[in-house]
């Protein structure tokens, strides 16, 4: 590897910093966040908030409200992934007002 960086004049292999592994904390099973959201908001009679959807979400695993700051950014990446990549969901609004509600082929018959 130093003989190849060294041919094409990438410097000093020594000053290459190594790649740390990322270190994944499983926190959920696959899938079950998604689950989870996607059930807060079938329950909801309208539309729901960020915040709603993260209380219902702190609420169903059982944990306090010490909870919520740390499950806020779970949840918001969840709900972009299921309205960017799987068009389960719906933005409705924008800014601070943004609320959520699943699509109409995700409601229950």
């Amino acid at each position: 590897m130093d003989a190849t960086l060294a041919i094409f004049g990438a410097g000093d292999p020594d000053k290459i910093k190594p790649v740390k592994p990322y270190k994944r904390i499983p926190l959920f099973k696959q899938g079950e966040l998604a689950r989870l959201v996607r059930d807060a908001l079938r329950r909801g009679v309208k539309p729901l908030t960020l915040s709603q959807v993260v209380a219902n979400v702190t609420a169903e695993l059982g944990h306090g409200e010490e909870a919520i700051p740390a499950m806020r950014h779970r949840v918001r990446a969840s709900l972009q992934y299921l309205l960017r990549d799987k068009g389960a969901v719906q933005k409705h609004g924008s800014g601070s007002r943004v609320t959520w509600s699943l699509t109409d082929n995700e409601l229950p018959l």
